[in-house]
Formats: C-alpha cells, sequence, structure tokens
C-alpha cells in the first residue's frame, strides 16, 4: 500500500488501491484455472492434475483473504461506486463463472452422460452468469463512462451463451428463466450502448442478439421450443447437439467451447 497511496491519501484513493491489490491476487486464481483451457507451457501438465475441490479450494481461500469494502464489493455487490469497484465485482463473477465450467466439465467426464444437467455444478454455473446480468442491470452512469477492461467484454458474452444453452434445455415456455436472462441481459446492454456508448456491450450483441430474439420469437406463443419446427430434430439434453445449433450463428464459434 505504501507504494500505491501517499500517506495523506484520501479514503477515494485507499480503496483505489485496495482494489487493484485485490484485483492482482485475483489474477494468480485466474492464471490456474486458464491452465485448464490453454496449454502454456510444454513444461506443464496439461490439464493439470487438480480436482473439483482443489480448484474450489483457490477460489474460497482467496475470498477469504479478503476484508472489509472490499470482501463486499467482490462477494455482495455493494459499494459499486468506489474506484475500479464495478470492474472488480465483474472480474470476480467471470472467474467464479470459468471455475464452474471447468467444474462441470471435470463433472462430466466422471458421469459420461449427455446432460450436464445432472451435474451439481450446473446449477452454479447458471447462479454465477445470473450474477453477471444483475450486476450488468445495476451499473449506471458513472460506471458506464469509467474506464473498463477490455476483456470484460468476452465475460459478457460467455455469461449470455451458457444462459442461452440453458435456455435451450428448458421445454416449458412458462418457466424459462435462463432464456428470460439472456433477454434480459441483451436488452440491458442495447441500452447502455445507445445511451452511454458502453462498447463493452459490442461483443455479447454481435455475437448473441440474433440468437436470443430468435428463441424469444420462438417461445412468443407459449410453446416450448421443442415445439417449434426450428429445434423439432435437436436433442436439448445433449451438449453436442447445442453447439452445433449455436455454431450456426455469426460469432458463436469461439464462444461456447467449454473448457478442455
Amino acid at each position: 500500500m505504501e507504494d500505491l497511496c501517499s500517506p495523506n491519501a484520501s479514503h477515494s484513493q485507499i480503496a483505489a488501491a485496495l482494489v487493484f491489490l485485490s484485483l492482482i491476487t485475483l489474477t494468480d486464481v485466474l492464471s490456474t484455472y486458464l491452465q485448464h483451457v490453454y496449454k502454456v507451457s510444454e513444461s506443464t501438465a496439461y490439464p493439470p492434475e487438480m480436482s473439483s475441490e482443489d480448484l474450489e479450494r483457490l477460489l474460497t481461500d482467496w475470498e477469504e483473504s479478503l476484508s472489509g469494502d472490499v470482501r463486499r464489493i467482490a462477494l455482495r455487490g455493494t459499494h459499486l461506486n468506489a474506484p475500479g469497484a464495478a470492474n472488480f465485482r465483474l472480474a470476480y463473477l467471470a472467474v467464479k463463472l470459468l471455475l464452474r465450467r471447468i467444474q462441470l466439465d471435470l463433472d462430466a467426464d466422471n458421469i459420461k452422460a449427455d446432460d450436464d444437467t445432472t451435474s451439481p455444478f450446473y446449477t452454479q454455473a447458471q447462479r454465477a452468469a445470473e450474477e453477471i446480468v444483475h450486476l450488468v442491470r445495476e451499473l449506471d452512469e458513472p460506471h458506464l463512462r469509467g474506464f473498463w477492461i477490455p476483456v470484460h467484454a468476452f465475460s459478457l458474452t460467455s455469461a449470455t451463451t451458457f444462459l442461452l444453452r440453458s435456455g435451450l434445455r428448458r421445454r416449458n415456455a412458462h418457466s424459462n428463466a435462463p432464456l428470460k436472462l439472456a433477454e434480459d441481459m441483451i436488452s440491458t446492454l442495447r441500452t447502455h450502448r445507445d445511451r452511454f456508448s458502453w462498447d463493452l456491450a459490442d461483443n455479447c450483441l454481435t455475437t448473441c442478439s440474433d440468437l436470443v430474439e430468435k428463441l424469444s420469437s420462438a417461445e412468443a406463443g407459449n410453446d416450448s421450443l421443442s415445439a417449434d419446427p426450428a429445434f423439432q430434430d435437436i436433442d436439448f439434453y445433449n451438449s453436442s447437439f447445442l453447439d452445433e445449433l449455436l455454431m450456426g450463428f455469426p460469432g458463436l464459434a469461439d464462444t461456447i467451447e467449454t473448457p478442455a
């Protein structure tokens, strides 16, 4: 802290420094998770031999290292008006979503089932994506006109894509909460883009808006998705079939891959 703040630093400057330091330590957790997605070194095992519990413990230990307002920003989404707080909250949620998707992938290998919704990590991944939608909806002009870490654009797309996967599996049009959340995300991002020129929304809007509109239209008649001719031949519980459907929409091919 001494290197970041002078002795007479303001409360705002101290808060910003604490957020910055916590974000740096979060990247250490992220770097381990990314080794399950990318082969980073010839001398490093790919993927690393870590269990779901080991991966969970990394994030839990990091959470327990936080205190005060920084802890409340990350875990509860409060105090978002502190400098860098909204960026920090989104970074945490994006790392948590990545963790859940890695755990889901590891669990799928163990259960050898096409329907990964049977995994306990499926609901947790959906909750992480839902939290990202809620955060985006809470952002106001000061947040949106501030600096944003560019890679967060793909975090928005990842959350929306996961919700679309979940929505495609919901046969009952009256209880398709994931699809409604995806709709809310697209609607909110359009508003942020139009009103405040928030270019972080561009990737998700370009990638997901067409499919969200198509699925919403299929549900508008109070029929299940599987009753729509466009979706009748799809096994809604088989990830490979869903991947093929999503790949039919421009921009989605690079976003739907689950970690290896």
